[in-house]
């Protein structure tokens, strides 16, 4: 027996019949919305249809007929370091659109045109020299084409802002669907311009608006820009100095504020001291680091272009040694000739012997060669070293100087400051001895003074005595 259905419960149950009724004035209303949606879907897909343009993007490097300059995926900017296998041995970049030769050398299709195209009548490999022609052509695994695919990419609009990193087999897909700097059409009916797709709305951006600021009319896609850059009367705080600046002055005054704190022009090189940009010329003047850049700086270019020259001859190398193989392959196969071929007549094994021995004096001259520039490597490196520990011995010997000759000013500073005080300190002690002894002669006249009895005193009770000596 079938298990009774949602609607006949609900039937079936008086006490339920407002809770069916809701249900199904809900079931139709969600069929009503389905409709609606198919609707609105199949007029939206109809206007796409309409405005898209008529030129689609495909890979390579001409313009589409809205203007826009397409993207050529030699021209991609890869994430993520790519490996060495997967590189074109011609043009040294990740493989487009790759072939394979019957030799297993794999090469980009137009690369290996071009390079057969400009060889006469004997078509070779451009690595190991094999006789080809551009018709014995072989399939290429899929896991290399997958392996090329899945390379990680920075989107080619990334100057317009888009930061996206996606397999180089998205890219199309990500700049037809989801990067929101892609140029699409304008939204709406009366406008025929294009804005980039995250701006993309119900309403068009292209109308013109006053500006707030100065009144000019501009688009409402461009008012920002104006704002920040064209427009003379907006003004914007600055943020070091809270001083108002006009918008389309401000990148000027951030770089000569004096407020701005910035970082040692030797901060890259070890130097950690940060300061406004008022006292950063101050220490930049005393700083060591800053004054040893420009030779840390040389010393760097060389080391730079010794690593690339060392890249350069590790090709140069794994090609040689390539052709080296070749070499014995081919030595082999002859060593292991029958004996019908070596019965052959005498005149028909100079043009075996010819090319084995040129072949033979190349590898030779190549190796030579190699270890030429291996030396004149080691050369290089044994100079750039010495040149640096010459300058670092010089700037430690300068260093040392100068520490000598502020040893000598602060000794002689110590001098003048004793020397002074000790002139001070005899100063004052000349000036209380000199007090004390006037003080001294004071008292000592007043001792005298009261000691000794008064002139007239004396000579008066001498003549009274006299005078009563005579009337006696």
């Amino acid at each position: 027996m079938d298990d009774p259905s949602v609607d006949e419960l609900l039937m079936g149950d008086p006490s339920s019949s407002v809770l069916s009724d809701r249900l199904l004035s809900d079931q139709e209303a969600l069929t009503e919305s389905r409709s609606y949606t198919r609707l609105m879907d199949a007029d939206l897909r109809a206007r796409l249809q309409l405005r898209r343009p008529t030129s689609s993007r495909t890979i390579s490097n001409k313009s589409t007929e809205n203007g826009f300059s397409v993207w050529d995926i030699r021209n991609l900017e890869y994430a993520t370091e790519v490996d060495d296998n997967l590189m074109c041995p011609i043009c040294h970049s990740p493989f487009v659109s790759p072939a394979a030769l019957k030799c297993q050398h794999i090469f980009c299709r137009q690369c290996l045109s071009e390079a057969l195209s400009h060889q006469q009548d004997n078509k070779t490999c451009p690595t190991c020299r094999r006789p080809t022609s551009s018709n014995s052509m072989v399939a290429l695994p899929k896991v290399i084409c997958r392996m090329l695919e899945e390379l990680r990419v920075k989107c080619p609009l990334a100057f317009r802002g888009c930061n996206e990193i996606i397999p180089r087999g998205n890219v199309q897909t990500h700049l037809d669907r989801y990067c929101g700097y892609e140029e699409v059409l304008c939204p709406s009916e009366d406008c025929d311009q294009y804005l980039p797709r995250r701006l993309a709305g119900k309403e068009c951006l292209h109308e013109p608006l006053p500006c707030p600021d100065c009144g000019e009319e501009v688009s409402l896609l461009n008012l920002n820009n104006h704002r920040m850059g064209s427009c003379k009367v907006a003004e914007i705080i600055c943020t070091d100095c809270s001083s108002s600046v006009p918008k389309s002055m401000y990148e000027d005054h951030i770089t000569s504020c004096m407020e701005t704190v910035l970082k040692c022009t030797a901060s890259k090189y070890g130097c950690d001291f940060t300061a406004k940009r008022s006292v950063m010329q101050e220490h930049i003047e005393s700083c060591a680091l800053v004054k040893l850049a420009p030779t840390i700086a040389l010393q760097n270019d060389r080391l730079g272009e010794h690593a690339r020259a060392l890249k350069h001859l590790q090709q140069k190398n794994a090609v040689h040694e390539a052709f080296l193989d070749t070499v014995k392959d081919t030595l082999a196969t002859i060593a292991s000739a029958d004996l019908a071929t070596s019965s052959l007549p005498s005149d028909s094994a100079a043009p075996f012997d010819s090319p084995l021995s040129h072949l033979l004096s190349l590898h030779e001259a190549l190796r030579e060669e190699v270890s030429r520039v291996s030396a004149a490597v080691s050369d290089l490196d044994a100079k750039t070293d010495t040149a640096f520990l010459n300058s670092s011995l010089r700037a430690k010997e300068e260093a040392a100087h100068r520490d000598a000759v502020l040893a000598q000013l602060r000794v002689q500073l110590q001098w003048l400051v004793s020397s002074r005080l000790q002139g001070i300190h005899a100063a004052r002690a000349g000036a209380g001895a000199l007090g004390i002894s006037d003080t001294r002669r004071n008292s000592n006249d007043a001792e005298s003074s009261s000691a000794r009895p008064l002139p007239s005193t004396r000579r008066g009770s001498d003549g009274l005595g006299n005078g009563g000596r005579e009337k006696l």
